[in-house]
This record gives C-alpha cells, sequence and structure tokens, in this order.
C-alpha cells in the first residue's frame, strides 16, 4: 500500500500535527522515516521525551536544547511541547530534504531557534554522509570525513552557544559518531550550571564502529556525571565500566540519559 501511494504521488504532501496548544510539526510522507500518523508522532520517543521532561523539571532551571541529528524536529518540538522551560532550540542537521522541513518547523514555534546546516563531530571541516550496509534509511546515514565533502562539520564547543545560567540538553543521534560530538562539546558542557545529555545506543551501529555507548558516557565522568540510566528502563542501573550490550539486551536500540545535576527529592534524601 505504502509502495503505490509513494508511486502515485499521493504521499507528495506534509502533513501537520499539534504536539501540544504552542508547539506543531510538518510531517513530509514522501520520506519514508517520517510517515508517521499523528498518533505515533505524539508517542515517538516518549520514554526519552519523558526522561528528560521529568529532569528539566527537577533540575528547574530555563534550557537551551542542542539537538544533534534533529532530522525534521520531531524529538524537538515534543521536548518543547512537554517542558516549557526550554527557551531556546539549537537544531543540527546537515541532510538538506530533512533541514527543509525542520526550518519551516522552528520557524512556527513561539521559543527562540537557530536551524544550522552542520554536522556536529570533533572537527571543523568537511565531510561525506555514508550509509551502513544494513539500513539505507536517511535515519542511518553517518558521517565520514572527507576534506572535498559537501557537508559542513562544526564542533559544538565552537558554535555561539549561551549557557549561562541555563540547563544545556544536548541530544546526541548521530549514527556512530556520538564520542566525537562529546569531545567537541566538553567546553561548552563544564561552562553550564547543569546539563542533560542523552545518546541513542544502537547494537548494528556499535558492531559497525566497535565504539561502546559506556565508553562514549565515560568522558563525562570528569564533568560532573551524577546519574546515568536508560531512558526506556529507568529503573534499572546501569554500569558504566561494563560493555553496554552485555547489560542491555533487547531491544537492539534505547537511549541513555546521563545528568550532573540529581534530581531535587534525591538531593533532599
Amino acid at each position: 500500500m505504502i509502495e503505490w501511494l509513494e508511486r502515485s504521488g499521493r504521499l507528495n504532501v506534509t502533513a501537520r500535527y499539534a504536539l501540544s496548544d504552542r508547539i506543531a510539526v510538518e510531517m513530509p510522507l514522501w520520506r519514508r522515516p517520517n510517515q508517521l500518523a499523528e498518533c505515533e508522532s505524539l508517542a515517538y520517543e516518549q520514554q526519552l521525551v519523558g526522561a528528560v521532561t521529568k529532569e528539566l523539571t527537577a533540575i528547574g532551571l530555563p534550557a537551551v536544547l542542542v539537538d544533534c541529528g534533529a532530522d525534521v524536529g520531531l524529538v524537538a518540538g515534543l521536548l518543547c511541547a512537554q517542558s516549557p522551560g526550554i527557551e531556546e532550540v539549537v537544531a543540527c542537521e546537515p541532510n538538506p530534504e530533512a533541514r527543509e522541513i525542520l526550518a519551516r518547523n522552528l520557524a512556527s514555534w513561539p521559543v527562540a531557534t537557530q536551524c544550522l546546516p552542520f554536522a556536529i563531530a570533533d572537527f571543523n571541516g568537511r565531510g561525506r554522509l555514508a550509509q551502513p550496509a544494513y539500513d539505507n534509511s536517511p535515519h542511518a546515514a553517518f558521517l565520514r570525513p572527507h576534506a572535498e565533502g559537501d557537508i559542513l562539520v562544526r564542533r559544538l564547543a565552537d558554535l555561539p552557544l549561551d549557557v549561562t545560567s541555563r540547563c544545556l540538553v544536548l541530544k546526541i543521534d548521530v549514527e556512530g559518531g556520538e564520542q566525537a560530538v562529546l569531545r567537541g562539546a566538553l567546553d561548552v558542557l563544564s561552562r553550564a550550571p547543569a546539563w542533560i545529555v542523552t545518546i541513542e545506543a544502537h547494537r548494528k551501529v556499535f558492531e559497525r564502529t566497535g565504539v561502546d555507548p559506556c565508553e562514549v558516557v565515560r568522558q563525562l565522568v570528569p564533568l560532573g556525571l551524577v546519574r546515568t540510566y536508560i531512558a526506556e528502563r529507568p529503573a534499572t542501573p546501569l554500569d558504566i565500566s561494563r560493555p553496554y550490550f552485555d547489560q542491555v539486551i533487547d531491544p537492539p536500540v534505547t537511549n541513555i540519559l546521563c545528568t550532573s545535576r540529581a534530581p531535587v527529592d534525591d538531593l533532599r534524601d
């Protein structure tokens, strides 16, 4: 059915979904990763969005969200819809097709926004997007450094980000470049009075890169890492000294949430 709708051109449209009375997103239905109904969009990454919202409420500071791998902005929109303390969104998306929709979505939101055409890593230069053998979806594309590449690459620490008196929420969904993103972000994280970092952990990406998600998380320890848990199973402790996929057998894709501040209830205890 989907293939017939695509061939007939009936999906060459965007669907506008209200995520709250303040936030809406356009979803380009011609792109397979974005072929979601409104109810599916509202439930997208609900455990991650709920966990970040809970942490922001506990921290109690206004926040700036930096979304590395923003796609069309659905996760950023859900976070803004549920977390009124987010007062700025900086969305980084190197794919021009997704970025066109992302820019329109951001422009409609009642918060300060930036739509940046960059891949985020640990160097300033250029690169190319490559596809893994196991998935040809745009959501699986990953960055390869290349001096003559068509993708601009920047370090997060070199972007004009104001984290004075604000919590920095850093969402990292970059298909294997998470370690490089954090290396280039350590300076700005160190300047923030509080931070929340989310990292997608994907078994097939780990098998391709050999970089364990817990190895990525350990970069945050010198910055005052307080809490680390899996958004999809917050009651399950995560031991970052052990291999991640020895601890998380299923599902194959999860999100790690790291924060520099304990929730208020924990501090009172």
